[in-house]
């Protein structure tokens, strides 16, 4: 108990005193040091477990396909450090910016509808383009029945859609015009009160059309009951 009090009393000392106050020197230590080694055997299982070997690169598999992972990973990190690589990979980096940008720009004005991205309309070789076609000179109830007879569902929906914007286009609630976007459709379409529904028929048709995706007979005959209800909701606005 006696010496803890001592200590703080010759720290207080010399702090009030600045530091004149001199704190008597430790007794040197002269005992002997004692080296304590591992046994021969745990030096010997450290010394080879790889887990501790800092300094070994460790080696690639054997089989082929962990050589060639290898060499594509020394590929890849040549090709980010090396200097040699500075000038290509500034190059290759503006491209990438200018390529993403120049889709986005696209895909924002609409021009994947004018066939620059669109692989549905490619793979299906009809005479009906929704852009360029003059949606007033088909007979859409024929050719709809002529597509559904052969079970040619994504033109039949095509057809539909087609049909529905000639519908729009004689009440004058649409002002349609070649190479026009299905957005700019949905926008212009008055009264508002209309445009969920369009918008509902507007993204079947693409997801259908230029999704390219394979239609079965009972999700055609949803997406025709979603047609021929909103015919009869324009049908109503008519009157």
């Amino acid at each position: 108990m006696m010496k803890p009090i001592i200590k703080l009393f010759i720290l207080l000392l010399f702090v009030v005193t600045g530091g004149e106050a001199t704190v008597p020197p430790l007794p040197s230590d002269r005992s002997p040091i004692m080296v304590r080694r591992p046994d021969a055997a745990t030096w010997e299982r450290l010394y080879n477990d790889r887990a501790y070997q800092y300094g070994q690169d460790i080696q690639p598999a054997d089989s082929f396909l962990g050589q060639l992972l290898m060499r594509f990973l020394r590929w890849i990190k040549d090709w980010l450090y090396n200097p040699e690589f500075e000038t290509t990979r500034d190059w290759l980096t503006i491209a990438l910016v200018v390529g993403v940008a120049v889709f986005v720009a696209f895909k924002l004005l609409g021009m994947d509808k004018m066939g620059l991205w669109r692989r549905g309309a490619a793979e299906s070789q009809v005479p009906y383009s929704l852009e360029t076609d003059n949606i007033h000179a088909i007979a859409f109830d024929e050719e709809i029945a002529t597509a559904r007879s052969r079970e040619q569902f994504r033109l039949a929906v095509r057809l539909y859609y087609l049909k529905t914007l000639k519908t729009l286009t004689d009440q004058a609630l649409i002002d349609w015009q070649p190479n026009k976007t299905n957005r700019a459709y949905v926008d212009e379409l008055k009264p508002k009160t209309l445009r969920p529904d369009f918008e509902r028929i507007t993204a079947q048709f693409e997801y259908v059309w230029y999704g390219g995706f394979p239609l079965e007979s009972a999700q055609f005959e949803g997406i025709r009951r979603g047609f021929e209800a909103f015919e009869q909701t324009l049908s109503a606005v008519r009157r």
